[in-house]
């Protein structure tokens, strides 16, 4: 009778326990995930995918943030060529600059 006590409160205790679920990824850690992916490509040369990864880290953030900001101004510093996108951000925060930065 001991043997079949034992198996059953280990069994009951055992059902209870639930597995760890992981978490979503909230926007704010997957721009910070981004921004970090850029720097390493700004630092290999390739100045295109940076400033790629940098508007789309800024995107996941919300409008009029400093961050969102800070990332326009490094994707525009990055860029090659012209892009709407990196336009945009940049005329979101009024400067003084943004719209000389966003021609």
């Amino acid at each position: 009778m001991k043997p079949f006590f034992v198996l059953c409160t280990f069994l009951i205790i055992s059902c209870g326990t639930v597995a760890d679920v992981p978490q979503p990824i909230s926007n704010q850690e997957r721009s910070a995930g981004e921004d970090a992916i850029a720097d390493s490509l700004l630092l290999k040369g390739d100045r295109a995918g940076a400033a790629g990864m940098y508007t789309s880290a800024a995107l996941l953030l919300p409008p009029g943030t400093p961050e969102r900001a800070e990332l326009a101004e490094k994707a525009a510093d990055a860029s090659v060529s012209v892009s709407f996108a990196i336009a945009k951000l940049l005329l979101e925060t009024p400067t003084d600059t943004a719209p000389f930065r966003a021609i």
